[in-house]
């Protein structure tokens, strides 16, 4: 609904936007080893059959590494966020700032769109 044709305009530099994700990809190792993981806990043949992993053994396995995880957050405290949570897995964090903070940042502008009726907002360029 981003698009050019929805666009109502910027939102103002010192909205509040609260619960902000950055959301961390796996490596394509760590992608194929949770895939056999997962296909080899659901086969009763075996020895990982029913052998689940708690949240700190996941995170370990298949998250960021902590100390890269301390350079993010370490990164958007710079640039004024307060951080929100971390998630257990290793994989999220989560964070608030302004718009003016997050167009900075992220060398983005985020715009008002309105479609079928509904008022939205997002960023009008690619982050960067």
């Amino acid at each position: 609904m981003a698009q050019a044709q929805f666009d109502a305009g910027r939102v103002p530099a010192a909205t509040r936007l609260n619960g902000l994700s950055m959301v961390f990809k796996r490596t394509d190792a760590q992608q194929a080893d949770l895939d056999a993981l997962i296909a080899a806990q659901q086969d009763p043949a075996s020895p990982l059959y029913h052998q689940w992993l708690n949240p700190d053994q996941f995170a370990a396995r298949f998250g960021m590494a902590q100390a890269d995880i301390d350079k993010v957050e370490a990164w958007l405290q710079q640039q004024g966020f307060s951080i929100d949570s971390v998630a257990r897995s290793r994989n999220m964090i989560r964070f608030s700032g302004t718009v003016a903070q997050v167009e900075y940042a992220f060398s983005t502008q985020m715009h008002y769109y309105k479609a079928e009726g509904v008022q939205h907002f997002a960023p009008s360029t690619e982050l960067s």
